[in-house]
Protein backbone atom coordinates (compact mmCIF):
# COMPACT_ATOMS: atom_id res chain seq x y z
CA UNK A 1 0.00 0.00 0.00
CA UNK A 2 2.74 2.45 0.96
CA UNK A 3 4.75 1.57 -2.15
CA UNK A 4 1.73 2.38 -4.32
CA UNK A 5 1.22 5.70 -2.52
CA UNK A 6 4.88 6.69 -2.95
CA UNK A 7 4.71 5.76 -6.61
CA UNK A 8 1.71 8.06 -7.03
CA UNK A 9 3.70 10.97 -5.55
CA UNK A 10 6.60 10.43 -7.96
CA UNK A 11 4.90 8.93 -11.05
CA UNK A 12 7.70 9.59 -13.53
CA UNK A 13 10.75 8.46 -11.56
CA UNK A 14 12.46 5.19 -12.44
CA UNK A 15 12.75 4.06 -8.82
CA UNK A 16 9.01 4.65 -8.23
CA UNK A 17 8.16 2.48 -11.26
CA UNK A 18 10.45 -0.22 -9.88
CA UNK A 19 8.91 0.09 -6.43
CA UNK A 20 5.38 -0.38 -7.77
CA UNK A 21 6.45 -3.34 -9.89
CA UNK A 22 8.12 -5.02 -6.92
CA UNK A 23 5.09 -4.37 -4.70
CA UNK A 24 2.77 -5.95 -7.29
CA UNK A 25 5.07 -8.97 -7.68
CA UNK A 26 5.10 -9.59 -3.94
CA UNK A 27 1.34 -9.14 -3.59
CA UNK A 28 0.81 -11.81 -6.24
CA UNK A 29 2.99 -14.29 -4.33
CA UNK A 30 2.04 -13.49 -0.74
CA UNK A 31 -0.83 -15.99 -0.39
CA UNK A 32 1.40 -19.01 -0.97
CA UNK A 33 3.86 -17.80 1.66
CA UNK A 34 1.45 -17.20 4.56
CA UNK A 35 2.10 -19.46 7.54
CA UNK A 36 -1.55 -20.51 7.74
CA UNK A 37 -1.26 -21.85 4.17
CA UNK A 38 1.91 -23.80 4.94
CA UNK A 39 0.53 -25.77 7.90
CA UNK A 40 -2.44 -28.08 8.43
CA UNK A 41 -5.81 -26.28 8.27
CA UNK A 42 -7.03 -25.39 11.75
CA UNK A 43 -10.21 -27.39 11.26
CA UNK A 44 -8.13 -30.51 10.50
CA UNK A 45 -8.48 -32.84 13.55
CA UNK A 46 -4.74 -33.63 13.26
CA UNK A 47 -3.75 -29.97 13.54
CA UNK A 48 -2.55 -28.31 16.70
CA UNK A 49 -5.32 -26.10 18.06
CA UNK A 50 -4.23 -22.68 19.36
CA UNK A 51 -5.86 -21.37 22.51
CA UNK A 52 -6.64 -18.06 20.75
CA UNK A 53 -6.09 -16.43 17.36
CA UNK A 54 -4.76 -12.89 17.73
CA UNK A 55 -3.79 -10.26 15.16
CA UNK A 56 -1.74 -7.35 16.51
CA UNK A 57 -1.30 -4.36 14.20
CA UNK A 58 1.46 -2.04 15.45
CA UNK A 59 1.19 1.16 13.40
CA UNK A 60 -2.27 0.36 12.06
CA UNK A 61 -2.76 3.71 10.30
CA UNK A 62 -6.09 3.92 8.44
CA UNK A 63 -8.81 1.31 8.72
CA UNK A 64 -11.47 1.84 6.05
CA UNK A 65 -12.47 5.08 4.37
CA UNK A 66 -14.85 6.24 1.66
CA UNK A 67 -13.59 7.10 -1.80
CA UNK A 68 -14.76 10.12 -3.81
CA UNK A 69 -17.88 8.19 -4.85
CA UNK A 70 -18.79 7.39 -1.27
CA UNK A 71 -17.85 3.70 -1.46
CA UNK A 72 -15.96 1.98 1.33
CA UNK A 73 -12.46 1.08 0.21
CA UNK A 74 -9.69 -1.23 1.41
CA UNK A 75 -6.81 1.05 2.35
CA UNK A 76 -5.03 -0.32 5.40
CA UNK A 77 -3.29 -3.37 6.77
CA UNK A 78 -6.29 -4.54 8.82
CA UNK A 79 -8.53 -4.41 5.76
CA UNK A 80 -5.86 -6.35 3.84
CA UNK A 81 -5.67 -8.94 6.60
CA UNK A 82 -9.45 -9.45 6.67
CA UNK A 83 -9.55 -9.85 2.89
CA UNK A 84 -6.52 -12.11 2.49
CA UNK A 85 -5.50 -14.06 5.58
CA UNK A 86 -6.90 -17.62 5.85
CA UNK A 87 -9.79 -17.81 8.31
CA UNK A 88 -9.27 -14.20 9.35
CA UNK A 89 -12.68 -14.26 11.00
CA UNK A 90 -11.21 -16.40 13.81
CA UNK A 91 -8.86 -13.63 14.94
CA UNK A 92 -9.25 -11.08 17.69
CA UNK A 93 -7.81 -7.90 16.15
CA UNK A 94 -5.93 -5.31 18.20
CA UNK A 95 -4.82 -2.07 16.51
CA UNK A 96 -2.24 0.41 17.81
CA UNK A 97 -1.91 3.82 16.14
CA UNK A 98 -0.27 7.04 17.37
CA UNK A 99 -2.10 9.36 14.97
CA UNK A 100 -5.37 10.50 16.55
CA UNK A 101 -6.67 11.50 13.11
CA UNK A 102 -7.83 7.88 12.75
CA UNK A 103 -9.75 7.68 16.04
CA UNK A 104 -13.13 8.45 14.45
CA UNK A 105 -12.74 5.75 11.79
CA UNK A 106 -12.02 3.08 14.41
CA UNK A 107 -14.85 4.30 16.66
CA UNK A 108 -17.36 4.18 13.77
CA UNK A 109 -16.45 1.36 11.38
CA UNK A 110 -18.71 0.70 8.37
CA UNK A 111 -21.82 -1.29 9.22
CA UNK A 112 -21.00 -4.06 6.74
CA UNK A 113 -17.67 -4.83 8.40
CA UNK A 114 -18.05 -8.12 10.24
CA UNK A 115 -15.10 -7.73 12.59
CA UNK A 116 -14.45 -6.26 16.00
CA UNK A 117 -11.25 -4.25 16.35
CA UNK A 118 -9.83 -3.37 19.76
CA UNK A 119 -8.24 0.03 19.15
CA UNK A 120 -5.54 1.83 21.15
CA UNK A 121 -4.47 5.38 20.26
CA UNK A 122 -0.91 4.90 21.50
CA UNK A 123 2.62 4.94 20.14
CA UNK A 124 4.44 1.64 20.51
CA UNK A 125 7.96 1.47 21.85
CA UNK A 126 10.11 0.29 24.75
CA UNK A 127 8.44 1.98 27.71
CA UNK A 128 5.06 2.84 29.13
CA UNK A 129 4.64 6.59 29.45
CA UNK A 130 4.28 9.37 26.90
CA UNK A 131 6.05 11.00 23.97
CA UNK A 132 5.33 13.59 21.30
CA UNK A 133 3.67 12.72 18.01
CA UNK A 134 4.05 14.82 14.88
CA UNK A 135 1.36 14.11 12.32
CA UNK A 136 2.66 14.10 8.73
CA UNK A 137 -0.42 13.47 6.64
CA UNK A 138 -1.67 9.98 7.51
CA UNK A 139 1.53 8.93 9.27
CA UNK A 140 2.51 9.85 12.81
CA UNK A 141 6.19 10.05 13.67
CA UNK A 142 6.97 9.77 17.36
CA UNK A 143 9.70 11.57 19.29
CA UNK A 144 10.77 11.01 22.90
CA UNK A 145 10.97 14.76 23.55
CA UNK A 146 10.07 18.07 21.99
CA UNK A 147 12.77 20.47 20.73
CA UNK A 148 14.42 22.67 23.34
CA UNK A 149 15.35 26.33 22.96
CA UNK A 150 16.36 29.34 25.06
CA UNK A 151 13.60 31.96 25.55
CA UNK A 152 16.39 34.56 25.61
CA UNK A 153 20.18 34.61 25.89
CA UNK A 154 21.49 33.36 29.22
CA UNK A 155 18.27 31.56 30.20
CA UNK A 156 18.12 27.75 30.49
CA UNK A 157 16.81 25.60 27.67
CA UNK A 158 13.08 24.89 27.84
CA UNK A 159 10.91 22.44 25.93
CA UNK A 160 9.13 24.13 23.03
CA UNK A 161 6.26 22.16 21.53
CA UNK A 162 5.90 23.06 17.82
CA UNK A 163 2.53 23.57 16.20
CA UNK A 164 1.01 20.26 15.09
CA UNK A 165 2.76 18.23 17.80
CA UNK A 166 0.84 16.59 20.63
CA UNK A 167 1.63 14.39 23.57
CA UNK A 168 0.63 10.75 23.07
CA UNK A 169 0.68 7.75 25.38
CA UNK A 170 3.40 5.17 24.70
CA UNK A 171 3.17 1.42 25.14
CA UNK A 172 5.98 -0.96 26.05
CA UNK A 173 5.31 -3.65 23.45
CA UNK A 174 7.32 -6.32 25.28
CA UNK A 175 5.36 -5.68 28.47
CA UNK A 176 2.07 -5.85 26.53
CA UNK A 177 2.98 -9.13 24.85
CA UNK A 178 4.05 -10.70 28.14
CA UNK A 179 0.82 -9.61 29.88
CA UNK A 180 -1.69 -10.56 27.19
CA UNK A 181 -0.32 -13.55 25.25
CA UNK A 182 0.64 -17.15 25.97
CA UNK A 183 2.79 -19.58 23.97
CA UNK A 184 -0.44 -21.46 23.13
CA UNK A 185 -1.88 -18.51 21.18
CA UNK A 186 -1.44 -18.18 17.42
CA UNK A 187 -0.22 -14.61 16.99
CA UNK A 188 0.01 -12.78 13.67
CA UNK A 189 1.52 -9.27 13.88
CA UNK A 190 2.32 -6.37 11.59
CA UNK A 191 4.92 -3.78 12.55
CA UNK A 192 5.20 -0.48 10.65
CA UNK A 193 6.21 2.29 13.05
CA UNK A 194 8.17 4.78 10.93
CA UNK A 195 11.77 4.21 12.10
CA UNK A 196 10.73 3.53 15.70
CA UNK A 197 11.43 -0.17 15.13
CA UNK A 198 15.16 0.19 15.69
CA UNK A 199 15.11 0.56 19.51
CA UNK A 200 12.09 -1.75 19.70
CA UNK A 201 13.58 -4.83 17.99
CA UNK A 202 16.44 -5.49 20.45
CA UNK A 203 13.99 -4.87 23.31
CA UNK A 204 11.69 -7.66 22.05
CA UNK A 205 14.60 -10.09 21.71
CA UNK A 206 16.19 -9.18 25.05
CA UNK A 207 12.91 -9.78 26.91
CA UNK A 208 12.18 -13.00 25.00
CA UNK A 209 8.75 -11.71 23.98
CA UNK A 210 9.51 -11.90 20.25
CA UNK A 211 9.03 -15.66 20.62
CA UNK A 212 5.35 -15.11 21.43
CA UNK A 213 4.78 -14.00 17.81
CA UNK A 214 4.24 -16.76 15.24
CA UNK A 215 4.10 -14.74 12.03
CA UNK A 216 5.17 -11.15 11.39
CA UNK A 217 4.89 -8.65 8.57
CA UNK A 218 7.54 -6.04 9.25
CA UNK A 219 8.31 -2.81 7.39
CA UNK A 220 12.00 -2.12 7.81
CA UNK A 221 12.95 1.53 7.20
CA UNK A 222 16.41 1.94 5.70
CA UNK A 223 18.43 4.65 4.01
CA UNK A 224 18.44 2.98 0.59
CA UNK A 225 14.78 4.00 0.19
CA UNK A 226 14.81 7.58 -1.19
CA UNK A 227 12.04 8.87 1.09
CA UNK A 228 13.50 7.45 4.35
CA UNK A 229 15.83 9.45 6.60
CA UNK A 230 17.65 7.01 8.87
CA UNK A 231 21.14 5.87 9.73
CA UNK A 232 20.21 2.20 9.24
CA UNK A 233 20.87 0.37 5.99
CA UNK A 234 19.41 -2.64 4.21
CA UNK A 235 22.08 -4.85 5.79
CA UNK A 236 20.56 -3.95 9.18
CA UNK A 237 17.15 -5.05 7.88
CA UNK A 238 18.58 -8.41 6.78
CA UNK A 239 20.09 -8.84 10.23
CA UNK A 240 16.70 -8.05 11.80
CA UNK A 241 14.98 -10.72 9.70
CA UNK A 242 17.66 -13.27 10.61
CA UNK A 243 17.16 -12.49 14.30
CA UNK A 244 13.41 -13.01 13.97
CA UNK A 245 14.04 -16.34 12.25
CA UNK A 246 16.36 -17.31 15.11
CA UNK A 247 13.56 -16.54 17.56
CA UNK A 248 11.18 -18.83 15.67
CA UNK A 249 9.19 -16.03 14.07
CA UNK A 250 8.04 -16.56 10.47
CA UNK A 251 8.81 -13.04 9.25
CA UNK A 252 8.03 -11.29 5.95
CA UNK A 253 8.79 -7.81 4.69
CA UNK A 254 5.79 -5.47 4.80
CA UNK A 255 6.28 -3.49 1.64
Amino acid sequence: FEATAIGALYPNSDWAHGLRAEANRRLERVQSHLLANLTRPWDDPRALRPHRYVYLDFGANEFYKRDKRGNWGVVGSIAWFLANYPQAERFHIVAFEANSAHNIAYANPPAHLDAHVEYHNVAVGTKNGSAFSRGDGLIARVFDSAPRSRPSPGLPLVETVPSGWRRVATLDVADYLARTLTPNDFVFAKLDVENSEWPLLPHLHATGTARLIDELFFECHHRETPTINTGYGWHDCLRAFREFAGAGVFAHEWY
